[in-house]
């Protein structure tokens, strides 16, 4: 018999079928057990009779995350008996043959546990537990949703996709790079890309007019915040024949607004009044403008706490430190006479980090 979703049975009522999943949860009432079926649609109330002795022993024997196949009658609930707050809340399965595929042992982590969920470590290790959470599964969906519209959006475009080879010859980047040793030629070795560079070059000179891929790229450096160790995803591209970068920023920017509004669900802040760019709802800052503006090229233009040039202001002080300075700026900070010592002393810690000869 053909698997059906559990969504589907919700439609079923009065028709035999075969579901399969994971066991969610087991409950005995003696004469009668109950056990919440779970597949990638949801959940689905089975029914195990002590009528038919055969399902019903071997149903005394599941516990949870046990692997199952079930055929019997999809049947509507009493009245008083539906659930509404799942989609299969009206039916449950009332079960006439069971089928145990696999069996589970004690779980090290507990993927449904709503609080004290295991550690990020614990949870890396038993991985395949983890992604069982509806948590995970959403996240899997969306990203899948994301590169789809990715892939309407430059195929509509006339862009060709194009997946570029990932054993090949060092291009640095920037980045050390991965290195794997070929069997073939001894003592050589194949280096994973850190971007498809070169590669969308020469498809470009061999008449490719528009490219894109979704590319792997392979970087051995620090990870950072916004990006994991050794490897990341990014929408890679090339235009034959453009003359200004801008063309490429007006071809790609109505793709950022679709995921970060229709995507992602967020709402664009109108940036035209931004005391630097170009006067755009999404202002292009040239990098001369972001540094000395933000002290970044990447600025977080939600605060509003732009760097002040005060170089000339104090180009007479007898103060020691700003008189040695080659340049000094200023960042107002409201309430910042509240500021502990401590305090004061982080900040000044990350500032020389970031290339300053301190505050004042």
């Amino acid at each position: 018999m053909k698997r059906t979703f559990n969504i589907q049975a919700a439609q079923l009522a009065g028709e035999k079928i075969s579901v399969s999943g994971w066991v969610h949860s087991r409950r005995d009432h003696g004469g009668l057990i109950f056990v919440d079926l779970r597949d990638h649609t949801g959940l689905l109330q089975l029914v195990f009779n002590s009528d038919n002795p055969e399902a019903f022993s071997l149903a005394d024997e599941l516990r949870d995350e046990f692997v199952i196949r079930a055929e019997g009658m999809v049947c509507e609930r009493a009245a008083g008996l539906k659930n509404d707050k799942i989609p299969t809340g009206a039916v449950e399965l009332v079960v006439e043959r069971l089928t145990l595929l696999n069996r589970a042992e004690t779980l090290p982590i507990q993927p449904f546990a709503e609080e004290n969920q295991a550690g990020e470590d614990l949870r890396f290790k038993y991985r395949y537990l983890d992604l069982r959470r509806p948590k995970m599964q959403q996240i899997l969906k969306k990203r899948a949703e994301m590169y789809r519209r990715i892939h309407q959006y430059m195929d509509d475009r006339c862009f060709i996709e194009i997946q570029t080879p990932i054993l090949a010859n060092s291009s640095p980047e920037g980045a050390r790079d991965f290195l794997i040793p070929s069997r073939l030629q001894e003592g050589k070795f194949y280096a994973l890309p850190q971007a498809p560079q070169q590669f969308k070059q020469l498809l470009m000179v061999g008449g490719v007019p528009r490219y894109y891929q979704l590319a792997a790229c392979f970087r051995d450096e620090d990870p950072r915040a916004d990006r994991l160790y050794g490897e990341f995803y990014q929408l890679d591209l090339e235009m034959s024949f453009v003359e200004d970068g801008e063309e490429v920023r007006q071809e790609v920017e109505p793709l950022m607004r679709q995921l970060a509004t229709e995507f992602a669900g967020k709402k664009l802040l109108d940036l035209s009044d931004l005391p630097v760019g170009n006067g755009q709802p999404i202002p292009r800052i040239s990098y001369r403008d972001a540094m000395e503006t933000y002290g970044s090229d990447k600025p977080d233009l939600r605060f509003g706490m732009e760097l002040v040039e005060l170089t000339r202001v104090f180009a007479d002080t007898e103060f020691g430190v700003f008189k040695q300075a080659e340049c000094i700026k200023a960042i107002c900070v409201k309430n910042g006479a509240s500021l502990s010592r401590k305090q004061i002393d982080q900040f000044t810690d990350i500032a020389k980090s970031e290339g300053a000869g301190g505050l004042a």
